[in-house]
């Protein structure tokens, strides 16, 4: 089965399977506790396809995701630090604005839904999943969770869509290729004939 189809099929057991898996804290406490593993799933086999060379047009799904995550924590980590916003659960934890697992799931969401849309309904459905259990745990308001959603889908919105500009550069890549204002990566007939050029961008050329 292809990648993309297996782990929408994965997604979507694991969100009807719930009501059978719950423990002590119902659905919403499975669905929460899923968020980690589910990430770490697909990364990994994001990861294993591009070792694989599964996707040529893609080489570097998996790459993508672990830098949209990375930055996506560290947004989060940083905005909670500053919003200073305290939990329902506990008004001594001012660690509740944005909500950390919403803005993972939903920066997954987002980066499968950039690289392949067949993987967007289930994807996101999950994201949302999530970002409802946290508020009915409340360990989180509905406007933490919504910040959480916000921050995930940016962080998730940083990678390139052109697939032949994924074969040869990564985020880095593309935010210097966004800073330099080159429309559809139309780089300068004298750049093109310097070798040079595509090592200092990141191999910006093709």
């Amino acid at each position: 089965m292809h990648a993309t189809y297996r782990w929408a099929v994965i997604l979507v057991a694991l969100m009807l399977a719930a009501p059978l898996t719950a423990h002590a804290g119902g659905v919403a406490q499975t669905l929460s506790d899923a968020d980690a593993p589910v990430i770490g799933l697909v990364t990994a086999d994001l990861l294993y396809q591009d070792a694989r060379g599964s996707d040529p047009d893609q080489p570097h799904r998996g790459r993508q995701m672990v830098e949209c995550l990375a930055i996506n924590q560290a947004a989060t980590e940083l905005i909670k630090r500053l919003a200073h916003d305290p939990r329902p659960d506990d008004p001594d934890a001012h660690d509740g604005f944005p909500s950390g697992h919403t803005s993972a799931a939903f920066c997954m969401a987002r980066v499968l839904d950039r690289q392949d849309h067949r993987w967007a309904l289930p994807a996101y459905a999950f994201a949302a999943a999530v970002g409802w259990s946290r508020v009915d745990l409340r360990r989180h308001t509905a406007g933490q969770a919504l910040g959480g959603m916000v921050v995930g889908y940016l962080s998730g919105s940083l990678i390139r869509t052109d697939r032949r500009a994924v074969a040869k550069s990564g985020l880095l890549a593309d935010l210097a290729d966004r800073l330099l204002y080159l429309p559809d990566r139309q780089v300068p007939k004298y750049c093109q004939e310097s070798p040079a050029w595509g090592l200092q961008l990141g191999q910006l050329t093709w």
